[in-house]
């Protein structure tokens, strides 16, 4: 919707709810009506960029559809986590793969910061971790790395007292990748070790090429690179058996930067090159 389209509307909209009751609660049936057609799509194609596997509306056709639908409406989207504490909390989980997908990272800080604030007003403390989890990954991407180990730290620990592991997984994963950010290689390890371990015990094969994938960044960030190689082709494999082509071309890609420090450089360009045509599907 156009700004000024959005202005005359709300303008509108304001001069009849001033003229009676009975418009009013037209208007306020038609607004309820417009918040929970967004929050409807945009969960409807955030499935679209879920994990192979997972079970996907009809409401879109494909990955690009969806993909077209959100950047059309992102802006709307984003306007509408402001209007309600509840739909500000659907929406941070909704938007949240789209907004790290397109890179809106301030977006996605803002979105989940009003999640936050939403579970207080709502006294939602269900889904607080979940939403401590996702600030802490968006803080991660803004490159908020203090901010961010407090916010999974404090996601982590939400995780253990309500013995959500498989969430506990994904925020010990987040965690270790933060950890690696600011140079606390020991503490990431034992981050990222946990969260595959976890991982494993709940079957999720995605989570642990996940865990792999950042364990063998972080190995070779301590000069480990046999360890390192092991833990990417160990992750690229998973992703293989998951379907998960995104997945398994980052894993390519920090394969061909491990082969580079070993000075395999015709295994590093077979690796590189694999990442880009997986990246281009």
């Amino acid at each position: 919707m156009h700004d000024l389209l959005r202005a005359y509307a709300h303008e509108q909209a304001t001069a009849t709810m001033d003229r009676g009751r009975t418009p009013r609660r037209r208007y306020d049936q038609a607004h309820d009506r417009l918040i929970h057609h967004y929050i409807q799509h945009a969960q409807a194609a955030s499935t679209h960029l879920d994990p192979p596997g997972s079970p996907v509306p009809a409401r879109f056709t494909d990955r690009e559809q969806a993909l077209e639908w959100f950047d059309a409406e992102r802006e709307n989207l984003i306007a509408t986590a402001h209007t309600t504490p509840q739909a500000a909390l659907d929406l941070s989980s909704a938007l949240g793969s789209y907004l790290k997908w397109r890179r809106h990272l301030q977006d996605h800080v803002v979105v989940n910061a009003l999640a936050l604030d939403a579970c207080t007003r709502l006294n939602d403390t269900r889904n607080k971790a979940t939403v401590w989890n996702n600030l802490g990954g968006a803080l991660l991407e803004f490159r908020r790395f203090e901010d961010a180990v407090h916010a999974l730290e404090t996601a982590r620990d939400l995780y253990q007292q309500t013995g959500n592991t498989q969430r506990e997984a994904t925020a010990w994963n987040n965690l270790g990748g933060a950890l690696q950010e600011l140079r606390r290689f020991d503490d990431a390890l034992h981050a990222l070790e946990t969260a595959r371990d976890l991982y494993q015990q709940t079957g999720d094969t995605n989570g642990v090429a996940d865990a792999w994938n950042n364990l063998g960044t972080a190995l070779q960030e301590l000069r480990r690179f046999d360890d390192a190689l092991h833990a990417l082709e160990t992750a690229r494999d998973l992703y293989q058996q998951t379907g998960d082509t995104h997945g398994e071309a980052t894993a390519w890609n920090n394969l061909g930067n491990a082969y580079g420090d070993l000075r395999r450089f015709d295994d590093a360009l077979h690796a590189h090159q694999t990442a880009r045509d997986l990246h281009q599907q």
